[in-house]
């Protein structure tokens, strides 16, 4: 299994195709934002946590001046960083982007969604690392999410 290289060279593809579409499309574009939040979570994956966060951060940016911010794609870019920051900054701070995915996405989606069900888990994982049992409880129930 040669993880580290297909990290390596998924990076440097997505890279290629981050500047490619700032060059074609501006830095301000949709898809430009795609392919820095691609890029983030490759970075993530990586062990890069401060490059991932400068993307991240650049492509929820991007997503909520253009779509708002209450579109599933900027819940998206909510949820990259969310995952990012349990890791860089603690729970604590993951938690507001991680409710704040879910409820972007129960609207937009529905309860019942895939990604609306990953942005449930999501939070109840980090509402039980707080030590928030009920509250864990309470949006498991909710959205009626296994595991």
């Amino acid at each position: 299994m040669q993880v580290k290289g297909d990290l390596v060279e998924a990076q440097r593809y997505c890279a290629r195709a981050l500047k490619i579409r700032e060059k074609l499309l501006g830095s301000d574009h949709l898809d430009t934002a795609s392919s820095l939040n691609s890029l983030g979570e490759i970075l993530q994956a990586g062990g890069d946590m401060v490059g991932a966060r400068v993307r991240m951060e650049r492509a929820l940016a991007i997503r909520e001046r253009l779509l708002g911010p209450d579109h599933p794609d900027t819940a998206t870019s909510l949820a990259s960083l969310g995952g990012l920051l349990q890791v860089l900054d603690g729970f604590g701070a993951a938690r507001p982007l991680l409710e704040r995915a879910l409820k972007i996405r129960e609207r937009a989606l529905g309860t019942q969604h895939s990604e609306t069900q990953n942005s449930a888990r999501s939070l109840i994982n980090v509402l039980a690392a707080l030590g928030l049992a009920d509250e864990a409880e309470v949006v498991r129930k909710e959205f009626d999410t296994i595991g």
